[in-house]
């Protein structure tokens, strides 16, 4: 029988989450002009693109007591002051290109002061994240007939959030923003092969069902205000970055941008390990 969770992990996404076009190769080998081997590879050139060859999935765990009793009023009162409603929904994208109601923000004393209060709620909140990053271009090479993406990603996630939730003997869900039916049925799928089976080397079944007090993903509509898919929503890309940074995948940037300044007020809130406060493996996982 089911029981009423302790903890939730919000999840959004950051990055193309399919492999793109696949096309074939052909590759040869060839001596004196005779072809002593030949083979069809698969090809998928949207991978090329260092935009579409990340995905990157993060969760942002609440204990939700403290999140009934702290963080929803915190962001609320953020929203309240700042665009004079609690009905706003934040978006990522919406806010960096000052769309809709976040057109407000071309004023310069407001945005300091948004930007502020954010930074503020990111650092005080309490709460745990884990970024799961797939580099999709090294996978391909490495799998002729590769799962689809969400299923690598999502099973990095769940272990470390069920890790979690062990340690604590505690039991947990997972809520996660609707997308369009084929991205919402291929992430429940995945999760519910998890949920059913196992991870197929580390923990049975079991484990996970002693864990998660639901057999599937609960997905939920943008327009339910969901407080804490805003919170992962706006934390996704900037910790799939740190994740590239800290497995020497890309360069930090020396520009003062505040993506940076996310990063920074949201490191002590990744998981790590109790002993020396290792996050790679933890709370930030590259999969190559």
């Amino acid at each position: 029988m089911l029981t009423r969770p302790t903890y939730r992990l919000f999840l959004d996404e950051s990055g193309d989450h399919s492999y793109g076009k696949l096309e074939k190769k052909l590759f040869r080998l060839l001596m004196k002009g005779k072809v002593l081997w030949e083979q069809m590879f698969p090809s998928y050139p949207s991978l090329e693109e260092e935009g579409s060859r990340y995905l990157g999935l993060t969760g942002t765990i609440f204990k939700l007591e403290s999140y009934s009793n702290a963080f929803l009023p915190a962001l609320d009162a953020l929203k309240q002051d700042i665009f004079n409603t609690r009905d706003i929904v934040f978006h990522a994208k919406d806010i960096i290109q000052r769309r809709g109601p976040f057109y407000i923000l071309q004023d310069p004393e407001l945005t300091r002061a948004f930007d502020e209060r954010l930074l503020d709620l990111i650092r005080t909140s309490d709460y745990k994240s884990i970024t799961v990053v797939l580099d999709k271009k090294k996978h391909v090479k490495k799998y002729n007939d590769p799962w689809h993406p969400y299923q690598y990603s999502l099973l990095a996630l769940m272990q470390r959030y069920c890790y979690f939730l062990s340690e604590r003997g505690a039991r947990g869900d997972i809520v996660a923003e609707c997308r369009g039916k084929r991205e919402n049925f291929a992430l429940q799928e995945a999760y519910k092969k998890i949920y059913y089976r196992g991870d197929g080397k580390y923990k049975k079944a079991d484990f996970y069902q002693r864990c998660l007090t639901s057999n599937g993903i609960k997905i939920r509509k943008k327009k339910m205000n969901i407080h804490g898919l805003q919170l992962s929503d706006i934390l996704a890309s900037p910790l799939k970055k740190y994740t590239l940074i800290k497995y020497k995948v890309i360069k930090e940037a020396n520009e003062k941008l505040f993506w940076k300044q996310i990063i920074e007020a949201a490191k002590p809130k990744i998981r790590c390990r109790s002993s020396d406060s290792r996050t790679e493996g933890y709370g930030i996982i590259l999969i190559r």
